[in-house]
């Protein structure tokens, strides 16, 4: 439990430090989750995991992604708990705003060509054939 964690903190620590480059400026995690924003998020995710494929000398990480999305979805419902425990309607409906945002426009933005990328590379990896050791063994075993 513990290295899941801090591994669902690494990745939203990099999606941070990511948007402090798009936005020029220092931002935190709860300053991400406003709808007026979403759209630089989404660019800033897809530069993060190079989905677009732009640099191809880079590493592609569209896996990160897909978990990127589960992770902020639970951060916004976290911050939607505690303004409905406080009664600050204002942030209620500014987070309301940027879950809806995600439910319509995540899959079809960002999910779609993150599938692409890993379908891609999937088709593009190598199949070893078996050995021809490996290969009497399994007549040995199975005639």
């Amino acid at each position: 439990m513990e290295s899941y964690i801090s591994t669902k903190m690494r990745e939203l620590t990099r999606l941070v430090l990511q948007m402090c480059g798009v936005l020029d400026k220092t931002v935190s995690l709860d300053s991400l989750i406003e709808a007026e924003i979403f759209s630089k998020v989404v660019n800033g995710t897809f530069t993060m995991c190079n989905i677009s494929g732009e640099d191809e000398s880079a590493r592609l990480i569209p896996s990160l992604a897909l978990k990127i999305v589960y992770s902020l979805k639970r951060c916004a419902n976290d911050m939607l708990v505690g303004a409905m425990e406080q009664n600050n309607d204002k942030s209620k409906h500014e987070i309301e705003k940027f879950l809806k945002l995600m439910n319509l426009e995540w899959r079809s933005r960002v999910s779609a060509g993150a599938f692409t990328k890993l379908k891609q590379s999937k088709t593009m990896k190598a199949n070893p054939l078996p050995l021809t050791e490996d290969l009497r063994v399994c007549f040995l075993l199975f005639y």
